[in-house]
């Protein structure tokens, strides 16, 4: 099985559900209005995404919250989905629902004030900050683990995996305007600050 850690129980299940959800909003919300070079970026707008003036003169922190769970266009949501299917679950299943709440939700925060203070005066999406933050505390697992000699040969393809990913979920960066490059790098250190685990007990339920 692909994902052996699959639930619809789980954290990760339901933020893949939310994600489509919004998604969706996004589009209908999009696709009523008459379209022109400027109508994404309004909906974008409309729909409470990162736009730091307003949330520094008008004090919108709603917009803070909200644009976490915003993609910018189709191959910016399926890549990001995409990757949340692939570690989500095992990064639950091993740290715990707990750890990885509270890590989503400190990334959220957190990442939108770094991308603030990088880049105030676009309108941009964020959702790309959880995947990174996720990817970060599947890294730790493998340091963790680093040592552990039944896991080479499953290790070296995670790793492939997870390089694939990144450099195919930074493609948006360079063709997507709403693609805020600095969630990645916020929402990976977030994910890299996480406190390590304790070793499991049961090795060979890993992977």
């Amino acid at each position: 099985i692909f994902f052996p850690h699959f639930s619809v129980w789980t954290v990760n299940f339901w933020l893949s559900i939310l994600l489509l959800v919004m998604f969706i909003v996004l589009l209908i919300f999009n696709y009523t209005k008459p379209q022109n070079d400027f109508t994404w970026n309004c909906s974008l707008y409309q729909l409470q995404n990162k736009f730091f003036p307003k949330l520094r003169y008008s004090f919108e922190f709603w917009r803070v919250p909200i644009s976490g769970f915003f993609h910018s266009n189709v191959a910016h949501f399926c890549l990001n989905v995409f990757g949340l299917q692939v570690y989500g679950y095992f990064v639950e299943w091993y740290y715990g629902k707990l750890k990885l709440v509270v890590s989503l939700l400190v990334t959220i925060l957190v990442t939108h004030f770094f991308a603030a203070a990088v880049n105030h005066e676009s309108v941009s999406t964020m959702a790309s900050s959880l995947l990174f933050c996720v990817l970060a505390m599947k890294l730790w697992f493998l340091f963790e683990y680093r040592n552990y000699k039944p896991l080479e040969f499953k290790r070296a393809l995670i790793y492939l995996l997870m390089v694939l990913i990144t450099a195919i979920n930074l493609i948006p960066i360079f063709v997507v305007n709403n693609v805020d490059f600095s969630s990645h790098i916020g929402g990976f250190v977030i994910g890299a600050l996480r406190e390590p685990s304790s070793i499991s007990e049961s090795k060979n339920k890993i992977f």
